[in-house]
């Protein structure tokens, strides 16, 4: 029997075919990506595209080899697994606060749906982004209704020159009952300044102003601002 008359059409006939499911998988990918990267998380755009595009590889791959000898089933489970490690890598804690489920979430789920455009269910992996990113945008605000005294602010600090990783800072916040869904720091070289941007639930007895306070008694912070949330 010949290898490639029993192969999938699209793999040597139909390449138009192959090339949309893995752009299709990079487009869903990008997108769920750029909210990521949009709050400044370590694996935003990039990291999302380009999971998912390998995922629909992967599946194209298996398709094939389906074909062929009849294996490769393993190789969608195998994805399925490894890209949990790779998710969970983008897990922290923090004393009692645990940051990076949604990305890790959105990690998985962009290869989920990377696997879905490789098996050529268009329809189905596409509402499954739409979704997903309804889910990222939409449910926030849920939880934020759920949790009416409890408001999200952003404070940006100006930090001393080559000031470290404020460690200790976010191994206190979690003990006073706030809760980081974002940061972003940058120590500064040489003479110049440093910047740290803090996205924080604020529990129901403390409010932004509260963490501004304590943020200003640091030593290593020279000037703080609430630049957005419940203090504007």
């Amino acid at each position: 029997m010949n290898g490639g008359e029993t192969l999938p059409d699209f793999v040597f006939h139909d390449w138009h075919n192959a090339l949309l499911r893995l752009a299709l998988a990079l487009l869903a990918g990008a997108i769920i990506g750029m909210d990521r990267e949009w709050r400044n998380k370590p694996a935003g755009l990039r990291t999302h595209a380009v999971v998912s595009m390998a995922a629909c590889l992967a599946m194209m791959i298996s398709i094939a080899m389906h074909a062929t000898t009849g294996a490769g089933g393993n190789i969608a489970y195998g994805v399925v697994t490894g890209i949990g490690f790779l998710g969970g890598g983008a897990i922290l804690r923090y004393g009692r606060d645990v940051r990076g489920l949604v990305t890790g979430a959105s990690i998985w789920s962009s290869a989920v749906i990377g696997l879905g455009f490789g098996l050529g269910w268009y329809a189905v992996a596409s509402a499954a982004t739409v979704l997903i990113l309804g889910s990222l945008w939409g449910l926030q605000y849920v939880e934020m209704l759920l949790n009416p005294s409890q408001g999200i602010v952003v404070i940006r600090a100006t930090t001393e020159p080559g000031a470290a990783f404020p460690k200790k800072l976010f191994m206190e916040l979690p003990e006073l009952q706030f809760e980081v869904k974002a940061f972003d720091f940058d120590p500064g070289f040489g003479d110049d300044t440093g910047c740290l941007c803090l996205e924080v639930k604020t529990p129901s007895h403390l409010s932004g102003k509260a963490l501004l306070s304590m943020l200003k008694t640091e030593e290593w912070v020279k000037d703080a601002e609430i630049v957005d949330g419940e203090e504007v």
